[in-house]
């Protein structure tokens, strides 16, 4: 059965009172019941499923398009008489489709229904069946996760479509394009969308300010923000903060606009990095370091504590020498500007001598001296230069800030097998990912080792992994394997420890593209993943290079 609009406001809605905007006790954190009656949500519904090419053309019923090639997951059930046919419908709405589709060649995808939830996403969402009301509901809890109810009810609909990017790969980032790096929507046909959807409601659009790339979000007024404290303020002060790094998107959401633990320690961490007094307060001396650097200013010709700071740290790190600071400490010089274009260099960075975010992240996580050897053995520690962590699966590739960005596996996301003769007492997660650097081929990348442990094997079993590495740690007991490497620089039977680089990355056996797969414990991935992002193999998660593409 083919769902469309009208039928389902008929059958599931039900709403007899006069469609207006919102209500005095409508927020972000309400029901998604609630929601669902108010206009601007169900026009955000339409424009939606409108970018994701399903509305009225199949609706709630529709599959991505493509040639079914199975299930997704063979446990769960399916349709098998659509199995080999394309572009296709399913007539039972009880679960998930669980379809597997070939979109290209280079693309699986599990997408289906109205908004093209994968089926890792549904299961996740805990939804009684995939009704057309479900649906709905289900879209609207991924609006409430990604931050896009708050601006749409305030009126700012360029913010909720740019909120609601890293969902669907449709709707365009602040920088106009996808988050994913394929085709998106452009913001005027979003737009227009929307004004119509709520004009058909009875409902007039209201003017929204289309929200510029290039401009730091401004956290409203000039007070204090301290801990406790609640509101678009706080929310646009930890968007900063996921800029700079010092916050995740996945801690943002947690608590957004709620100035809790987690943003006073962002806070702190920036005080400190830029040589003001740790008091976790954002106050002005904070708020116009924080703008300095995200609007940037701080470049040659500058000067004061944030430069300071900047030249502490590129002393520390060996690119400016104490005395040259001493000719001028806080000065942003011809000295300075010169040690930082050489640091931009080095990390991969555009030298345009701008102490912006990207080059504040970078600096940050630069533990080491300049130009250290990859992989070096510090005491216990093995220390990298950073990477970019992307996660690959059913949607094209995209930035992970930690495991929990992880996308699932394409093909499967748990196997019982990592080489030939030896049996597992249990199944081990599996995952992609490639590690990136800016300027750099993806193909060669060093592999650090997600275990320490003895190698039961390393090599090629023609198994479709390729070159591969299978570890047992010695105090645990656990099994990890990462395969697909470019080369293999350990044998069977060395012991190897946790970070030490095992090869490179690669595209060996039945793959598409330079990148690591690994099966293992996903604690073992957790810790292994927050280390690759910081380069750091301690367990401790750092800070990640967030929003930054090779």
């Amino acid at each position: 059965m083919t769902y469309d609009r009208s039928q389902y406001d008929r059958l599931y809605l039900q709403n007899k009172e006069p469609l207006g905007i919102g209500g005095p006790t409508l927020t972000a954190k309400s029901r998604p019941e609630d929601l669902i009656r108010d206009p601007r949500v169900r026009a955000m519904l339409d424009t939606i499923a409108f970018a994701e090419g399903t509305r009225g053309n199949g609706d709630y019923s529709r599959v991505v398009n493509g040639r079914v090639i199975g299930p997704y997951d063979r446990s769960k059930p399916y349709d098998a008489g659509l199995v080999g046919k394309t572009n296709v419908r399913v007539t039972d709405l009880k679960n998930h489709p669980n379809l597997l589709v070939q979109v290209n060649p280079g693309l699986r995808s599990t997408a289906a229904g109205r908004y093209q939830f994968l089926s890792g996403t549904w299961a996740g969402l805990n939804m009684p069946d995939f009704s057309p009301r479900s649906q709905d509901l289900a879209a609207i809890k991924l609006m409430q996760r990604r931050g896009m109810i708050e601006p749409l009810l305030r009126g700012d609909f360029a913010e909720a479509i740019h909120r609601g990017a890293p969902e669907w790969a449709s709707l365009p980032t602040a920088s106009g394009h996808s988050y994913y790096g394929q085709g998106g929507k452009t913001l005027s046909s979003l737009r227009s969308v929307y004004n119509t959807a709520l004009r058909n409601q009875g409902a007039n659009p209201e003017p929204t300010t289309p929200t510029n790339p290039t401009t730091p979000t401004q956290p409203n007024g000039n007070g204090n923000l301290v801990r406790g404290a609640r509101g678009s303020a706080v929310e646009a002060l930890q968007d900063n903060l996921v800029r700079l790094g010092l916050m995740t998107r996945a801690q943002k959401q947690t608590g957004p606009g709620i100035f809790g633990p987690r943003t006073e320690s962002g806070v702190k961490e920036f005080q400190q990095a830029v040589g003001l007094a740790q008091t976790g307060r954002f106050d002005a001396s904070t708020r116009s370091a924080m703008n300095s650097i995200l609007g940037g200013d701080v470049k040659d010709g500058a000067r004061g504590s944030t430069v300071k700071a900047l030249q502490d740290n590129l002393v520390r790190l060996g690119y400016m020498t104490r005395s040259q600071v001493n000719t001028g400490p806080g000065i942003f010089g011809p000295r300075t500007d010169a040690a930082l274009r050489k640091f931009q260099s080095a990390q991969g960075l555009g030298n345009d001598g701008i102490f912006g975010p990207d080059t504040f992240k970078a600096l940050r996580s630069a533990r080491t001296p300049a130009n250290p050897n990859p992989g070096t053995d510090t005491g216990t520690v093995s220390e990298y230069r950073r990477w970019n962590v992307y996660s690959t699966g059913n949607r094209p590739a995209r930035q992970a800030d930690g495991y929990e960005d992880l996308q699932s596996h394409h093909d499967y996301t748990s196997v019982n097998y990592v080489m030939k003769g030896l049996t597992l007492p249990h199944r081990l997660e599996a995952r992609d990912i490639v590690l990136t650097r800016s300027g750099e081929s993806n193909f060669g990348q060093t592999l650090p080792s997600p275990s320490s442990g003895r190698v039961l094997f390393a090599g090629n079993e023609n198994d479709g992994y390729g070159n591969k590495v299978v570890i047992r740690n010695d105090q645990t007991g656990q099994i990890s394997m990462v395969g697909h490497m470019q080369s293999v620089s350990v044998r069977k039977g060395q012991t190897v420890n946790y970070g030490q680089s095992l090869g490179s990355q690669g595209s060996s056996g039945h793959s598409t593209g330079a990148h690591i797969h690994i099966n293992a414990d996903p604690a073992v991935i957790r810790r292994w993943v927050a280390d690759l992002a910081d380069g750091k193999f301690d367990g401790v998660r750092g800070r990640f290079n967030v929003g930054v593409k090779p």
